[in-house]
């Protein structure tokens, strides 16, 4: 949408977009779909907001809201290169339609539920992330791209490898070194702070080129990089680095000045980890069902395979230690570890639980918190600061489901009807209870709390709030992840109270608010779809928006799922 489209003396001038991003996004799906809107829009030229160095994209400080970098943000990257052939490539003023039948066209395809961004042409095959999608034209292929496995490349490495042909039967290979998330890239800024861990490991590549066949010769190019071999069924076990790959009719040498565009078939860059001490990246579920085994899944980087990781969980008011499960090496991951927690343990209440590193030839390591020493010594603790554990809510037979609680959930987004609109949290009429008090609406993911408790049956919605104008009409609107929505009205009252609504006053929703606020002021807030995947379940919705019409004031204090 421009706003100025209509004045005449705009109408020959060229359109250039300054700046783009999908700010605080990982996520490797949006750059071709911005790319396909500029275009349709008749734009020329577009520039990408920012390109984080090398030197400071460990911690993501050098411009907070973005974060791109080939090394660090491996998926992210391929999809900027995607959309850098989608700009090229789609005429201007071409539209694909709208959503959902716009998440494919001409060549590419993108995908939320995959973080997937996808070119697939007769001689170029890019993709940001695993995909099962066939190339269209194997043989005429002439550069491949990815991060993860595809039908022409098997991958159990993280990082990003490209695959250019340089003649017949000769391809130059780069592989890039694993990128592990460790941390939230859009939390706050600090040099000490590591948010991507890069690690240097030899990974299995299984490449299924129909000109090199299964049996192609592999040597290193880069500086240092003495390996050779042969592939065993279109095997190999590598390390980063550049290759080249050869068949055997080939002979195995690249013709004179080969080159890849501009790059060298030596050449080779890529960063050391800024650290390298053992860390644990996990986040607990809020909350499961009891009675059900469930998997603790954590990240771990900097160890060894001599290390080990150790579970020890409890109930909380239970007696002894509790139980100790091994965490295991998931398979096909370098770096995720899973655990499961018997169901004989998952009883009513509250489980508490840490994660217990066993190093070889050194002190354990005891998480949250990374405090060393022996966590079962007289003399143990965890700091000052408290090491604490994690924990999760284990719900009874027929609990209902917490999805907001003004007294968690301070990290909701929060929508302003009006100019003078606010948000704030007030003490409620209970005990230590908080409302959340606003005019407008509020916004809340909750896929996170969902998905511990997947396996019950709910049959409302029961919302606790009170108006605070002369309308008290409440709009509910639950949004899954194709983008479908449902929606359901309340009538409050001027004291708390709950309201009860059943699904079955559920009715297909016409869109919902883009939250936070779109920027520039002139991009419309309203994302208008009429939906047309299937019934409502609540097991797929991952956000609640709670407006009122007309931006009426109203305080809220939870929103629960019950059966």
């Amino acid at each position: 949408m421009i706003p100025f489209d209509s004045i005449v003396a705009f109408r020959d001038k060229a359109r250039m977009v300054y700046e783009f991003d999908a700010a605080d996004v990982l996520a490797s799906y949006m750059y071709p779909a911005m790319v396909r809107s500029f275009r349709g829009a008749g734009f020329q030229w577009a520039t990408q907001f920012a390109y984080d160095p090398l030197a400071l994209a460990y911690a993501n400080t050098e411009y907070q809201t973005h974060y791109l970098n080939l090394a660090y943000t491996p998926s992210k990257a391929i999809s900027l290169l995607i959309a850098g052939k989608a700009f090229h490539r789609i005429p201007r003023g071409k539209t694909f339609g709208v959503y959902p039948a716009d998440t494919a066209f001409d060549v590419f395809r993108v995908s939320y539920r995959e973080s997937l961004s996808e070119m697939n042409s007769g001689t170029e095959f890019y993709y940001s992330n695993p995909t099962d999608s066939k190339p269209v034209n194997a043989a005429g292929l002439e550069h491949v791209a990815g991060v993860g496995s595809s039908p022409v490349v098997h991958y159990s490495g993280t990082g990003a490898y490209f695959l250019d042909k340089v003649g017949v039967g000769l391809w130059r290979l780069e592989v890039m070194p694993d990128a592990v998330s460790v941390r939230n890239p859009f939390g706050k800024p600090a040099p000490g702070r590591e948010v991507t861990r890069i690690e240097w490991h030899e990974h299995g590549m299984e490449v299924l080129l129909p000109d090199l066949g299964e049996g192609f010769a592999i040597r290193g190019l880069n500086a240092g990089n003495q390996y050779t071999g042969v592939a065993a069924g279109g095997h190999v076990d590598l390390s980063p680095g550049t290759y080249l790959l050869s068949n055997r009719a080939s002979g195995g040498k690249a013709p004179a000045e080969s080159k890849v565009g501009e790059l060298g078939m030596n050449e080779f860059v890529a960063p050391q980890p800024h650290f390298k001490e053992a860390y644990i990246s996990h986040t607990p579920y809020t909350e499961v069902s009891s009675g059900r085994a469930f998997t603790i899944r954590a990240i771990i980087v900097g160890v060894d395979t001599s290390d080990k990781a150790i579970v020890q969980i409890s109930r909380v008011g239970g007696f002894g230690p509790g139980k100790m499960i091994p965490l295991m090496r998931a398979y096909g991951s370098g770096y995720v570890y899973t655990a499961e927690v018997p169901a004989d343990i998952v009883t009513p209440g509250l489980l508490q639980y840490r994660i217990i590193l066993q190093r070889s030839g050194d002190r354990d390591i005891v998480y949250p918190g990374g405090h060393a020493g022996n966590p079962f010594a007289w003399d143990y603790y965890d700091g000052d600061a408290g090491g604490g554990e994690w924990q999760t809510f284990v719900a009874a037979s027929h609990e209902g489901l917490e999805l907001f609680d003004a007294n968690k959930d301070k990290d909701a987004t929060t929508y302003s009807a009006s100019r003078r609109g606010f948000a704030e949290w007030i003490s409620g009429p209970d005990a230590g209870r908080l409302l959340l008090k606003l005019n407008g609406g509020v916004e809340c993911f909750v896929g996170d709390k969902i998905r511990g408790r997947a396996t019950e049956d709910f049959g409302e919605v029961v919302i606790r709030a009170k108006k605070d104008s002369s309308s008290g009409k409440l709009k509910i609107t639950f949004i899954d992840g194709n983008g479908d929505t449902w929606s359901m009205f309340a009538e409050l009252s001027d004291t708390l109270s709950n309201v009860v609504l059943p699904f079955s006053q559920l009715a297909a929703g016409d869109g919902f608010l883009l939250l936070p606020k779109p920027y520039p002021g002139f991009m419309p807030l309203r994302f208008s779809y009429s939906g047309g995947h299937g019934a409502f379940s609540w097991r797929n919705t991952e956000k609640i928006q709670i407006t009122t019409e007309g931006g009426e004031g109203f305080e809220l204090e939870s929103v629960q799922f019950r059966p």
